[in-house]
């Protein structure tokens, strides 16, 4: 499937966001790399005899890696986003946040700068709180050419049922 017709599905009077394949991928791919240079390193150890331990040492970091690669790749695939005519919820790194549509006071695009920039969409209510959707997600290192069309679409559906509510 391409991204393009990733187009999130609206189930009913629901719009869901999920994950597109770039998203699922790249963590899973670095999580494999990871594995197999930890198994190489471990083959390495044993064949050389590795008195000093280095590349036992070095297959056990590799190994680690690996695992944190593979708790992103499975946290990630539960990232979901639903606009409901209720309000907003969603899911991230396992934490739920959910929002009734009059208690939103903005949806805007968040951008966080450092190795490489990311961009997510943050809510804030009208309380203070805020809280980041699990769905849409950019980065400079991958990018999700639905990012700019995903957020208008959850900012249409935030101001069509503030309007109604």
């Amino acid at each position: 499937m391409s991204e393009s017709a990733q187009v999130p599905a609206a189930t009913g009077s629901a719009l869901v966001f999920r994950p597109i394949a770039i998203e699922r991928r790249a963590p899973a791919i670095a999580a494999a790399a990871f594995a197999a240079i930890a198994i190489l390193l471990g083959i390495v150890a044993v064949v050389r005899h590795d008195g000093d331990g280095n590349f036992t040492v070095y297959a056990c970091v590799c190994g680690f890696l690996a695992l944190v690669m593979l708790y992103i790749t499975l946290a990630g695939r539960r990232f979901v986003t639903e606009c409901r005519p209720e309000g907003i919820r969603t899911t991230r790194w396992g934490r739920a946040h959910q929002c009734a549509w009059p208690e939103v006071a903005d949806i805007r695009q968040r951008t966080v700068s450092g190795r490489s920039t990311s961009y997510t969409v943050e809510v804030t209510t009208k309380a203070g709180g805020r809280f980041v959707l699990g769905v849409p997600n950019a980065s400079s290192s991958y990018r999700n050419p639905l990012f700019e069309q995903q957020l208008a679409q959850i900012t249409a559906y935030w101001h069509a049922s503030a309007s109604t509510a």
